[in-house]
């Protein structure tokens, strides 16, 4: 996981849980999920650019290692974590070729590999080789400074190239150094990069290292925000960026680009230099972030609410730069509307504790009674109610109702209703959930809100309902939340919904209706990465075999679901009556029809296809086989050819089908044709698979 956008050392373990697609819907800690999550795993941790919180990753990884025992993790850093057990590997440049007759080496590979996507047709020949081997001596073998030089072929020749590098780095053209010095060395590089860019570029380049994460056109104007310079000359200046390659973009077609870190602090370094006033962008860097948080908001409840989600996905790292500005600026108000904005995030996208984590921050930081602060309170009563903490819940909806009362804020009275009618949901105190679902909605159709929350609200009453046996109100109650969610083409409270009205059909013994809305909920849920939602949809499908009588696959699906349950890392199906009665129904029938080893057989079959929260929605849901699935790797089974085990570690080695060629002198398609019969032998899908596998063969 890359380290270098993160700043609090708080958010270190939440970063892995982020990284590894754990979902953090619990009130566990983050270092105890990502324990459970790889103690029955073979693994390998990669904790990239960590001196920046050296203490913290030594923590982490200490923790790590001594209770995950098949663990083994790869710290890069300009210092020693100093954890037992540590092993240094100095990293030296690529190796070069002492003499021209020898240009197979991987600093050589790597300019021609580089060189190739500037310019077509470019291979290594008796007319460039002398040339190609100068350049990348020159370098030392700098991987940076050899991408660096082969990006410039699009503008100067082999020997313009070459000849520059003698004339501008004489830091260059010594033996090997130091490691201090290493780094200097690699700061040559970069500034004859810098010094190739105009003026306006080099500005462009040192304010854009206020963003640590990935970033888009639209926001590289806002932070640039020069006094005359319109769209148009920051694009100009933003393409010259991305041809000289220091603008990386991170996958086809999304239009995001990134500064690699190097480049990025490098930048940091030139703004101070130059006297600019790093607060300042920082603070367009946060306003461009609130307002395009408070936008997504808006946007929500629409047909463009997959888009913001994924959106936000790719912002993460700027949305906590931008609440770290705030809250050590001391804009704590300006804080906690950004976290409070962001609710749909936390609470909706799989991302709670982390959301949890940034609300007590904010609560923590200005503690006298605002509309901010109250809505900071009901978000974070949400997410309590939500991993099954009532008192917490109760109290934070408490405290933002009394506000609500003293300024007559009808809204804000409604969400800290909707709190409290939630926790006496989960509670199977249903009068009580009833009673005040409505009032909210009452409060809610006062103020005119349409909303996720709203519709929440008509959810819980009607849940109330179905549970309480008033089928024949509950079903058209559940009904009307889906016809608002349809209209507005919004998807993630329609999920919620269909789920009341899966549970109002189950109660009335109309299983083909319950088990229709259950599937539709379901493929919505794991849209958006929703945990909490994807277990209860599987259990709701358990059930509804126990019901037909099919408890085979009631028993899969009990395991399918208990594994959902564990990724949460909180209590199992919340704690709740409401889910904790039906599954051990559903499972004391499944066992008395099956028998003790048919059930467990069962059980266990289900749990091994739901490996994560996609291949358990994907079981569920019939579109992956009810048979038991095949090991991930076959280490005593598996027969390759000694070619075929020496591509094989070739690909573990992260080489290309081009470069296995040259490496093998072999041709392209002949190097294909051995990837695709590894991938068909070992019975895989993916290159990463095989790189597992030589893994592990090693270990072996």
């Amino acid at each position: 996981m890359e380290l270098a956008s993160v700043r609090d050392p708080l958010l270190v373990a939440h970063t892995a849980v982020q990284v590894l697609d754990i979902p953090d819907q619990s009130g566990r800690p983050p270092l105890e999920l990502l324990i459970d999550f790889l103690r029955q795993r073979q693994a390998l941790l990669i904790l990239d650019t960590c001196e920046h919180l050296v203490d913290e990753c030594a923590k982490v990884a200490d923790a790590l290692l001594r209770e995950v025992r098949h663990l083994r993790i790869m710290a890069t850093s300009r210092e020693s974590l100093r954890v037992a057990g540590e092993q240094l590997l100095i990293v030296e440049p690529l190796s070069l070729p002492k003499a021209a007759s020898d240009p197979d080496h991987p600093a050589i590979r790597l300019f021609i590999d580089r060189a190739g996507a500037v310019v077509s047709n470019v291979a290594l020949d008796a007319g460039n080789r002398e040339r190609v081997i100068g350049i990348c001596r020159r370098v030392e073998g700098i991987p940076l400074a050899i991408e660096l030089a082969a990006a410039l072929l699009r503008y100067l020749s082999l020997e313009q190239i070459l000849q520059r590098l003698d004339d501008r780095f004489p830091l260059l053209t010594t033996g090997p150094r130091l490691a201090a010095a290493r780094h200097q060395t690699l700061r040559a590089a970069i500034d004859w990069s810098f010094e190739l860019c105009t003026s306006a570029e080099q500005r462009l380049w040192s304010r854009l290292s206020v963003f640590p994460g990935s970033f888009d056109l639209e926001a590289a104007e806002r932070v640039y925000s020069e006094c005359g310079s319109g769209p148009a000359e920051v694009a100009e200046l933003f393409e010259g960026l991305v041809g000289k390659s220091i603008l990386t973009g991170t996958d086809s077609g999304t239009g995001r680009y990134l500064l690699l870190d190097t480049l990025r602090q490098y930048a940091a370094e030139k703004l101070s230099a130059a006297g600019e006033d790093e607060t300042l962008l920082r603070q367009r860097h946060a306003d461009w972030c609130r307002r395009l948080t408070e936008h997504a908001e808006q946007e929500w409840f629409g047909r463009s609410q997959q888009a913001w989600y994924h959106r936000m996905r790719l912002e993460h790292a700027n949305l906590r730069a931008a609440l770290d500005f705030y809250l050590e600026a001391g804009q704590t108000r300006t804080a906690q509307r950004m976290a409070n904005t962001l609710w749909f995030y936390w609470v909706g996208c799989g991302r709670l504790a982390e959301g949890h984590h940034w609300l007590n921050r904010v609560l923590a930081a200005d503690s006298l009674p605002s509309r901010e602060r109250a809505k900071a309170l009901w978000v974070n009563g949400y997410y309590r109610f939500t991993v099954g903490n009532s008192e917490a819940a109760t109290r934070m909806a408490d405290e933002c109702l009394g506000w609500a009362r003293q300024h007559n804020d009808d809204s804000t009275a409604a969400h800290a209703m909707f709190v409290h009618a939630g926790v006496r949901l989960i509670q199977g105190d249903f009068h009580a959930a009833e009673a005040l679902a409505e009032q909210a909605i009452a409060r809610f159709a006062a103020s005119g809100e349409v909303g996720c929350v709203p519709v929440m609200a008509q959810c819980v009453q009607a849940t109330a309902l179905a549970w309480r046996g008033d089928h024949a109100r509950a079903i058209p109650l559940a009904q009307q939340p889906v016809e608002i969610c349809q209209r507005h083409g919004e998807q993630w409270s329609q999920g919620w919904a269909r789920y009341v009205l899966a549970v109002a059909h189950w109660h009335g013994g109309e299983l083909a209706e319950a088990a229709a809305n259950t599937r539709e909920g379901l493929r919505i849920k794991r849209i958006f990465n929703d945990v909490v939602g994807v277990g209860f949809f599987i259990d709701m499908l358990s059930w509804i075999a126990g019901r037909t009588g099919d408890h085979e696959r009631a028993a899969e699906l009990i395991g399918a679901a208990d594994q959902v349950w564990r990724l949460t890392g909180g209590e199992p199906r919340i704690g709740s009556p409401i889910l904790l009665d039906p599954h051990e129904q559903c499972a004391r029938q499944a066992r008395l029809h099956l028998g003790d080893q048919a059930f467990h057989a069962a059980v266990d079959c289900g749990a091994e296809h739901a490996t994560d929260l996609e291949h358990a929605a994907a079981y569920a849901l019939g579109e992956a086989t009810r048979s038991r699935p095949s090991p991930a790797w076959h280490p005593d089974t598996a027969t390759l050819t000694a070619r075929e085990r020496q591509v094989a570690q070739l690909v573990a080695e992260g080489l290309s089908n081009k470069q296995i060629a040259a490496r093998l002198v072999i041709a392209p398609r002949t190097a294909e044709g051995h990837v695709e019969r590894i991938l068909t032998k070992l019975g895989f899908a993916k290159r990463a698979q095989i790189a597992t596998w030589i893994h592990h063969q090693h270990l072996t």
